[in-house]
């Protein structure tokens, strides 16, 4: 009967200590660039999680140039370029006479997916005053509103 008695306790005791050395094995995520990284985890659990990148834009105006003068009856030639690692969903343009209460001369939008997107559109200059311009374009980056924005300066002559 003893050794029964002393079996039974020999077994316990064996299964206390396996349930105590597992249990400070503490699992969780033990990648630090995980949103949910556990720095107490000593096991790994496989469950990491990680952040959307964000999204990257490569812009670019390429007409008209920074600057430039355009006579009266001139056209503007309106040029960009935009692509993207994410889904865009469009983009707005803009002409602003700055020399006469920021007056939207000219707009157009687009509903964009695709990548890349070439923008060509033209403007003919009817300015009759010597104004300073602002082309903007905004490509709109979410369905929330979010956009990324490019503008440059430019010159309307009455000539």
């Amino acid at each position: 009967m003893k050794s029964n008695t002393y079996s039974i306790i020999a077994v316990m005791a064996l299964s206390m200590a396996a349930f105590t050395f597992s249990s400070c094995k503490k699992e969780g995520c033990m990648d630090e660039t995980a949103t949910n990284y556990d720095a107490e985890a000593k096991k790994d659990d496989g469950n990491c999680e990680y952040a959307d990148p964000e999204p990257v834009i490569k812009f670019t105006i390429s007409s008209p140039e920074e600057h430039s003068t355009f006579n009266l009856g001139e056209t503007v030639h309106i040029s960009a370029t935009y692509e993207t690692t994410e889904e865009v969903h469009g983009y707005s343009i803009k002409i602003i006479n700055n020399s006469d209460n920021d007056d939207v001369v000219f707009s157009k939008e687009e509903h964009a997916h695709e990548s890349p997107v070439h923008i060509h559109e033209e403007w003919v200059n009817n300015v009759t005053i010597h104004s300073d311009m602002t082309l903007e374009i905004s490509i709109t980056t979410d369905h929330d509103g979010g956009t990324e924005t490019k503008s440059i300066g430019f010159h309307c002559m009455p000539m």
